[in-house]
């Protein structure tokens, strides 16, 4: 008989410290003033998913329920810069920023690439842009507080307006510049940005001769030619003759579906020599 009562007495325990355990710690809220706006408040955690094939997101985040009403908080970057602080006996005080939502439609990365020279978004340089990638496909954010979505910026959440996809960028002017002896032109030069291609028999030949960027112009010539626009993250240094020394692929491939999206558009200037 006593051992069973010390085996209902140890279950008793037991499930008492699992309540005690998984009972849900009330915290003291704080605003960033300092001042104290509630008590008795709880969290749970939330861990970050990302979907890879849709390319959209949640980041890991609190849902604090605080005065009967639940929003979503993320860690804050250091204890000065914070919306809310919790606090409770024995453990350290948790600072958090307030979030309208801890979901994002993709991963982007910050472009810079604006203004009104070739290769260029022409746009108001005094915002922030952001582009994303999926399926060959470019789409351009604006930073705004007030944006309907978010993307995510090294693992930061960015509030942003969607702009479109595969936005047109300014167009090389290409004028030719160099003749063979039957006077077809060999060589292209930019009027604007003063970018010098060279004129192919194929896509592949130019590709092979080390050129990033290759277009077909309206009179159907083929140039190849390295090009990265003012702003945009250089991806390729060439020597003398177009080779490349460095070369990240992620950033190449982008630039080169930037810029191979404005050069069908390029207007061409001359292939024959005119008397």
């Amino acid at each position: 008989m006593k051992k069973i009562i010390a085996t209902v007495l140890a279950m008793v325990m037991a499930m008492a410290l699992c309540v005690t355990a998984f009972a849900a710690v009330k915290y003291t809220a704080y605003d960033k003033t300092g001042k104290e706006i509630a008590k008795d408040v709880t969290y749970e955690t939330c861990k970050a998913t990302y979907d890879k094939k849709a390319g959209d997101g949640m980041v890991a985040h609190y849902d604090v329920t605080m005065n009967g009403v639940t929003s979503y908080y993320v860690v804050a970057a250091d204890a000065k810069t914070y919306d809310l602080k919790l606090t409770t006996s024995g453990k350290a005080p948790l600072y958090l920023v307030q979030v309208d939502s801890p979901y994002y439609v993709a991963k982007a990365v910050a472009f810079k690439a604006v203004g009104d020279g070739c290769g260029q978004l022409d746009v108001d340089t005094d915002e922030t842009y952001y582009t994303s990638t999926k399926d060959d496909v470019v789409t351009y954010y604006v930073a705004d507080k007030k944006g309907a979505v978010n993307v995510l910026v090294d693992n930061k959440l960015v509030a942003v307006t969607v702009l479109g996809d595969d936005l047109e960028l300014v167009a090389h002017e290409w004028e030719a510049t160099k003749y063979d002896k039957n006077d077809n032109a060999t060589q292209y030069t930019c009027k604007n940005c003063k970018t010098v291609a060279t004129v192919y028999p194929s896509k592949d030949a130019a590709t092979a001769d080390g050129k990033k960027n290759v277009a077909v112009l309206d009179n159907g010539d083929i140039i190849g030619f390295n090009f990265t626009a003012k702003g945009a993250n250089a991806s390729t240094t060439t020597d003398g003759k177009g080779s490349p020394k460095t070369f990240d692929a992620g950033v190449a491939m982008y630039a080169g579906m930037a810029l191979m999206s404005v050069a069908g558009s390029a207007v061409v200037i001359g292939k024959k020599k005119e008397f």
